[in-house]
């Protein structure tokens, strides 16, 4: 998992400062920030407590609204979670994508 202290990822993730709506249902009630963001999935910083491998919904606006399910990989308690996407529909992973390219251009 790990070579030369890099951890090798599949997507390229960029820092982000965004605000979202996330819940264990698509009604998505906890109002939390997204700290980074890849093609892959995202960490989420929030105080509430999840586990391994339970499933998430989230919700952002860029453009329009998108809903995307996701399961959580790790948690650290009081700091967030790094969630994993989960089948990614066309139009949510080509907004992702203009998404983290704003991000990449504002950095």
């Amino acid at each position: 998992m790990f070579r030369s202290g890099v951890e090798k990822r599949r997507h390229e993730r960029v820092k982000v400062a965004l605000n979202v709506n996330w819940g264990l249902t698509r009604e998505c009630v906890n109002d939390d920030r997204i700290t980074s963001l890849s093609l892959g999935g995202y960490f989420l910083q929030t105080s509430s407590k999840l586990a391994a491998d339970q499933e998430i919904f989230l919700r952002f606006f860029f453009k329009e609204e998108h809903i995307l399910r996701g399961s959580v990989r790790y948690s650290m308690q009081g700091v967030g979670a790094g969630v994993e996407f989960a089948e990614v529909k066309e139009e949510d992973k080509k907004a992702l994508q203009e998404l983290i390219e704003f991000y990449k251009k504002s950095s």
